[in-house]
């Protein structure tokens, strides 16, 4: 697909959303769940804290992406994701706030809009749509769309 390529290292999986290049300066891309270190029933590349994974493997499987893509967990902000409507501008200030364990997420958040550099917005989805937003002045977002979210008018 245009604007879409797929990279592929160390037996993980991610999709570049190049398109978003052209308007801003940002990364924005997506995982599979090929490769990482999680068990059964979580198999493979889970990042998510909040599905009952172990903590450990998420961490591990977290630090692979970052290493990986050059976006360090510090610089990682990541929302509580309830299926609801709210939206966070974030700044350096919330930089790592989810990364590293659930508790210090962004509580009730699904969305999330920055304007700085050098922050990663971080959202984990299963049958939820992910929305990227970008301006070209600079801003950034990333929503996190489930159906009642959506149906709320999280986009």
């Amino acid at each position: 697909m245009q604007g879409i390529r797929e990279e592929q290292s160390g037996g993980l999986s991610l999709w570049r959303l190049s398109f978003l290049e052209d308007m801003v300066p940002v990364v924005a891309i997506f995982s599979s769940r090929r490769g990482g270190i999680s068990l059964p029933p979580y198999d493979s590349l889970n990042l998510a804290f909040h599905v009952g994974d172990l903590p450990p493997r998420v961490l591990k499987n977290r630090m692979m992406v970052a290493q990986w893509t050059g976006l360090p967990l510090h610089t990682w902000i990541a929302a509580q994701q309830v299926h609801g409507d709210r939206v966070a501008v974030v700044t350096r200030e919330e930089a790592g706030r989810g990364a590293l364990e659930p508790y210090t997420s962004l509580p009730f958040t699904d969305g999330l809009l920055t304007r700085e550099r050098g922050i990663t917005l971080v959202a984990f989805f299963a049958d939820c749509a992910p929305i990227y937003l970008a301006h070209p002045q600079g801003a950034i977002g990333l929503v996190h769309a489930g159906w009642r979210g959506t149906a709320k008018g999280i986009a």
